[in-house]
């Protein structure tokens, strides 16, 4: 069985793979269809965004990200239930 820590990681690569596709589906292919994300802090009175308010931010920034490489997974630190990510 696999353990936390590597389930993580394979999410984080799946997540860069996705965007070097440089596709809205190579990016949200790793999501439930009720993941939402959360902009902290709270203060900035940002609510929480679903999929299809992602998909269409990334939209609006594909055609400037078009020639954008993430690199590999350098480290990543677990936080309570958050994942900090720091990448090379």
């Amino acid at each position: 069985m696999a353990s936390l820590a590597d389930i993580q990681r394979q999410t984080a690569v799946h997540v860069l793979e996705g965007w070097n596709e440089h596709t809205v589906d190579g990016l949200l292919r790793d999501r439930t269809n009720d993941c939402v994300n959360l902009t902290l802090p709270k203060r900035l009175g940002r609510g929480a965004r679903c999929n299809d308010d992602i998909s269409s931010s990334i939209a609006k920034l594909s055609p400037i990200l078009d020639n954008v490489k993430v690199g590999h997974i350098h480290e990543h630190i677990i936080v309570g239930t958050r994942v900090l990510t720091l990448m090379v």
